[in-house]
Parts: structure tokens; C-alpha cells; sequence
């Protein structure tokens, strides 16, 4: 058990993913690709990953530990693999 309930985690996952499609953001993303910095790109991603935890309470550290094993539990449903797959495809 992830301790994110299903609703909680579609909800992170949806504002992850508009994060990631934010046209701020992707410009961010393809400089930083486009200069090979993958510490860059990292920090880029967890800085949205990190407000969307704080706005549901959690830390970087609990918040990512939660949020991955939520991941594992929820991406088969058919409501959710395929917001994970569009957040993948967001970073490219």
C-alpha cells in the first residue's frame, strides 16, 4: 500500500503532468536538453514534482517514496496509465 489513495494520486499525476506541458516549462526542458545537462533537467522535473507534493502536504523525500509506490499499484488501471505515460512522454 502507497499511502496516496487512488484519487490523490490521479490528482498529483494530473497536475504533474500540466507542469510538465506548461510552454514554460518545455522551453525550460529543451534548453537544458539541448545543452546535455541532465542535472538540469532533473532539477526541472522534481521542482514541479515538489510543488505538486507540498500542495498535498508531502515532502520531496515522503512525497517521492509515496508517489512511486503509488505508481506501482495504480498503473495498470485504465484511469492512470495513461496520465503516467503522457507524463513519461513530457520529459521527452
Amino acid at each position: 500500500m502507497s499511502g496516496l489513495d487512488k484519487a490523490t494520486f490521479k490528482t498529483m499525476v494530473e497536475q504533474i503532468v500540466e507542469g510538465f506541458e506548461a510552454e514554460e516549462f518545455k522551453a525550460s526542458l529543451a534548453s537544458a536538453s539541448a545543452a546535455g545537462d541532465p542535472m538540469a533537467i532533473a532539477t526541472l522535473a522534481m521542482g514541479v514534482q515538489s510543488r505538486v507534493f507540498a500542495t498535498h502536504g508531502l515532502d520531496v523525500a515522503t512525497g517521492s517514496a509515496a508517489f512511486k509506490a503509488a505508481g506501482r499499484q495504480f498503473a495498470m488501471e485504465p484511469d492512470i496509465g495513461p496520465l503516467l505515460a503522457r507524463m513519461k512522454a513530457a520529459l521527452g
